[in-house]
This record gives C-alpha cells, sequence and structure tokens, in this order.
C-alpha cells in the first residue's frame, strides 16, 4: 500500500468495498465488476450520465491500461475526489436521498429511500431526522444543512 493522506478509517472501508466489487478475489478491480456492480438495485438512482462518470473515473486511475485496477488505484481514486471536491461523497449521497430531485430533502425522501431498500421509516422518525439538521426551519434539508451535519463533531 503506497502512502495516503485518507484516514485509516477510511482506507479500511475503502478495503471493504473494494473487496466486494472484486467479486473473483483476484485483488484487482475489471470494469466488468464494476458495470455489474452499477446495475444492482442500490445504485439505480444514478442515471446514465452518472454511471459513466464512474466508469470514466475508473479508467483515468488504471495506471498500466490493463482495463483492473488495484487496491492502491482505487485508493488514489477517492483521495483524488476528496482534493477536487471534498464534498463529493455528501453530494452523492445527498442526491441519493433526494428522490424527487428538486434540491432539497423532505421525510417523505426518506421514507422512499428507506422503503426502496426494505427498511421501515415511520414519519415521526422520517421527520426526526428533517428537524435535526434544518438549521432554517423551513421543513426541508438543503445541501449546505446537509453538509453542516454530516460533518459536524
Amino acid at each position: 500500500m503506497t502512502k495516503t493522506s485518507l484516514p485509516p478509517e477510511q482506507i479500511e472501508a475503502l478495503q471493504a468495498q473494494f473487496e466486494l466489487i472484486d467479486q473473483d478475489g483476484n485483488g484487482r478491480i475489471s470494469s466488468d465488476e464494476l458495470e455489474a456492480i452499477l446495475k444492482r438495485e442500490a445504485y439505480a438512482y444514478l442515471d446514465e450520465a452518472q454511471r459513466q462518470r464512474v466508469l470514466d473515473s475508473f479508467a483515468s486511475v488504471d495506471a498500466d491500461g490493463d482495463d483492473m485496477i488495484t487496491f492502491d488505484e482505487f485508493v488514489s481514486l477517492f483521495e483524488r475526489e476528496a482534493r477536487d471536491d471534498p464534498h463529493a461523497g455528501l453530494r452523492e449521497s445527498f442526491d441519493a436521498y433526494d428522490v424527487d430531485g428538486d434540491g432539497f430533502l423532505t421525510a417523505d425522501d426518506f421514507r422512499r429511500v428507506a422503503e426502496r431498500e426494505g427498511s421501515e421509516l415511520s414519519a415521526e422518525q422520517a421527520q426526526e431526522m428533517i428537524d435535526m439538521a434544518d438549521a432554517n426551519a423551513d421543513g426541508k434539508v438543503s445541501f449546505d444543512e446537509y453538509i453542516k451535519i454530516m460533518t459536524a463533531d
């Protein structure tokens, strides 16, 4: 493993994610393995342009051009994203919850995502989640409010 600026907890999470995508367990992720993961229901929120960006990012870190990436190359992708846009991951998760695409999170958005993932979330629980992050009390969470609650210590 090459030197990285990412915290150890994030490296551990990336290792688990890498192993999940590396379906044949050979220590490398092929573009076919990545495409198979992107077709799963958990990634249904990605539109075609977003899927293509993921595939393009994959190609950009494939240093030797063999259509496979090692764990070090995988980590470098996340390091670059963190450098280029420190909130890129938050934007992805925000967009995943913004079911209607209006740029705000509502209790209804949280309930629909929970339902889509096979979980139950009561109206009260969903509203509590909104209330925790809704700094201006307008009944919805903007991306800025989301960043503040997700990055609070």
